[in-house]
């Protein structure tokens, strides 16, 4: 089991509970800031924006159109273009973190840029919850069964972060924030636990390595458990 949260001295990593795996989840904008591969390293970063007033720290992006046109396309693949030979020398691997306010926002823009660029540098975190908005959480079964029947066994799919959602604090005093979800522990947020529970039991074992929101680990791990994603045992075994 992996674990995603924060590290000593800011920033984020996923780690593996007994610390052997660590990679770096930056929270750059990868169309802009500066992204050097570390040799032989893993590095996670969010797919690309252009909303202004994003806070990435927190997973807040705002509805922005100019995402999903050619423009936003062209400017990912001209960054992937440019920076992944980079990678290629350094022996080193690219995560993109998908998210529904991004251009990477669903399953079929994820096989998409792995189409363009057909080389195993080029990853995927998979978070299935990231690829919701508040709106679609009525219906979160149904759209959370498609994405993992849609991503969860591909071959570069490197992880996949379980979590559930929620909407951000200033959603209440600010209408721009209703529609927002960001990332919550499994048993926390705006997605029906019983739907969620449902949706794993209904999908069965994962090919690939999970992840989980570092906070309120014993209970996710009995969630998992309980919908046989984990062979039964008690928490603190």
């Amino acid at each position: 089991m992996l674990l995603f949260g924060p590290r000593s001295g800011g920033g984020w990593l996923l780690r593996s509970q007994g610390g052997e795996l660590r990679w770096p989840a930056l929270t750059t904008n990868i169309f802009s800031d500066a992204l050097s591969p570390q040799p032989d390293q893993t590095t996670i970063v969010w797919s690309g924006w252009f909303d202004d007033e994003a806070d990435p720290e927190s997973g807040v992006f705002h509805h922005d159109p100019r995402t999903w046109t050619a423009l936003g396309w062209e400017t990912l693949e001209a960054r992937l273009a440019e920076i992944l030979p980079k990678f290629e020398a350094a022996n080193a691997r690219l995560l993109l973190r998908p998210h529904v306010r991004h251009v990477i926002s669903d399953a079929p823009s994820v096989r998409r840029i792995l189409g363009k660029f057909e080389t195993p540098v080029l990853g995927i975190l998979f978070e299935p919850a990231a690829m919701l908005t508040a709106g679609m959480a009525d219906d979160a079964r149904d759209h959370l069964t498609r994405l993992l029947e849609a991503l969860a066994h591909h071959e570069r799919v490197a992880a996949i972060l379980l979590t559930g959602a929620e909407r951000p604090a200033r959603g209440d005093a600010d209408p721009e924030h209703d529609d927002i979800l960001v990332p919550a522990p499994l048993t926390r947020g705006s997605l029906d636990y019983h739907d969620l529970l449902a949706v794993l039991k209904d999908f069965g074992l994962f090919e690939r390595p999970l992840a989980l929101y570092d906070e309120d680990v014993p209970a996710q791990l009995d969630m998992l458990r309980e919908a046989g994603v984990l062979p039964s045992q008690p928490a603190n075994a």
